[in-house]
């Protein structure tokens, strides 16, 4: 009888002990992802910014000529690189450990709007850059939290980055979809533009919009963006800005459910 009940559950102890190895083994994994998130996002970016700011008073430098500002300015713009990194990782980790704990709330996007601007023109690389805003009313109230400038910074930004010094436009109106009533916002820029083949893949991780190494090491800001717009039960694209014509660049389109 004995031998019976051991033959009967030597299996189901073996499948215990595999899960619980299993379990450790996941654990030891997530705590490990745990570690390199900290050192990334704390040690490593303690590290960038004193050297961004070195450069930013070096580019000040009126002694510079122009060759030696371009070889500045690119340094710059590496570190700039490293430091979006950095926090679109923070962001990421945050958002899948905040996975279903999240409460929208009412959020206005045009002092977002205005505040995102007005950041991205206080930096050397794009001090001239001209961007436009276009909006009805005072406010566009979206259903949200306030990582929702997060999104807003990204697109602008990657206008910025990607559309060669040329004219940005954001615009913003209303828009019913289905039985919803959302406020669009579209993010236009003047750069080389996403042909049609890379539209679909451009969300994702590690996906970029420049070519080359340089620019594959850093393609998680969109995917930041389509986390929290599915977050926020919206919807992002890309379109041409030029219909039919992706060289003439890219409008980014953003369609946020309107609060109630």
């Amino acid at each position: 009888g004995e031998y019976r009940l051991m033959e009967m559950y030597a299996p189901h102890a073996a499948m215990a002990l595999k899960n619980s190895g299993l379990f450790q083994d996941i654990r030891s994994k997530v705590s490990a992802q745990k570690m390199y998130n900290i050192l990334l996002t704390h040690d490593v970016a303690n590290y960038n910014v004193p050297i961004h700011g070195f450069l930013e008073m070096l580019l000040k430098d009126p002694k510079l000529d122009e060759r030696q500002r371009r070889y500045v300015r690119s340094a710059l713009a590496q570190s700039q690189n490293v430091s979006n990194l950095i926090a679109d990782i923070r962001k990421l980790w945050n958002i899948m450990e905040d996975e279903g704990k999240v409460e929208l709330l009412p959020v206005d996007i045009i002092p977002l709007l205005h505040a995102v601007v007005q950041e991205i023109r206080a930096s050397p690389l794009y001090s001239d850059l001209p961007i436009e805003l276009q909006y009805p009313g005072e406010s566009a109230w979206v259903l949200a939290d306030p990582l929702v400038r997060d999104v807003l910074f990204n697109l602008i930004s990657n206008a910025a980055k990607y559309g060669e010094t040329r004219k940005v436009e954001v615009v913003v109106r209303p828009e019913r979809e289905g039985d919803r009533d959302h406020w669009r916002v579209e993010v236009r820029d003047q750069g080389k533009g996403v042909p049609d083949d890379r539209k679909p893949a451009i969300f994702q991780r590690f996906e970029s919009l420049g070519t080359g190494v340089a620019a594959e090491s850093h393609g998680l800001g969109l995917s930041v963006v389509k986390a929290l717009v599915d977050r926020y039960h919206g919807r992002v694209w890309v379109e041409d800005r030029v219909k039919g014509d992706h060289t003439k660049g890219a409008t980014f389109v953003l369609l946020l459910p309107k609060a109630r």
